[in-house]
């Protein structure tokens, strides 16, 4: 488990593994935005950005590359979204997300991913609303 305790612009980390606890330091200068940030930017198709990344569950900074995909239509349930779509690169990881965007920020609809330990995808398979607390599909 790990906590962050920002301290001056330096983040401490305790990391408590095992029963054993230990500190972690870093500058807040050497990332850009938390890996739960969710930062995902709607990127022009072929645009790139490098971004350095902390992930709080395993307290390392990586380089990951986001690219723009453009854009492309996702069936969820019965309905076709617009999805804005991106590439993430980092060591031993590629992804790519479809994402669409509101007034609570990004929600990702699908995600395919090959990693060190095998690939995966997850989608979203229906949408709907709460209606007087009940489900109502769409």
């Amino acid at each position: 488990m790990c906590y962050c305790l920002p301290i001056d612009e330096i983040f401490n980390f305790e990391i408590i593994e095992a029963g054993q606890k230990r500190v972690w330091t870093t500058p807040r200068t050497a990332f850009d935005l938390a890996s739960n940030s969710n930062p995902e930017p709607a990127l022009a198709s072929g645009e790139e950005r490098k971004i350095n990344v902390l992930d709080p569950a395993t307290c390392t900074i990586t380089e990951r590359i986001y690219r723009g995909t453009g854009t492309e239509m996702l069936m969820v349930g019965k309905r076709q979204i617009m999805c804005n779509t991106i590439a993430i690169e980092c060591p031993g990881t590629h992804l790519r997300r479809w994402f669409i965007t509101d007034e609570f920020g990004p929600l990702i609809l699908r995600e395919d991913g090959r990693q060190k330990r095998g690939t995966y995808s997850r989608r979203a398979i229906s949408m709907g609303k709460l209606l007087n607390n009940t489900l109502i599909r769409i």
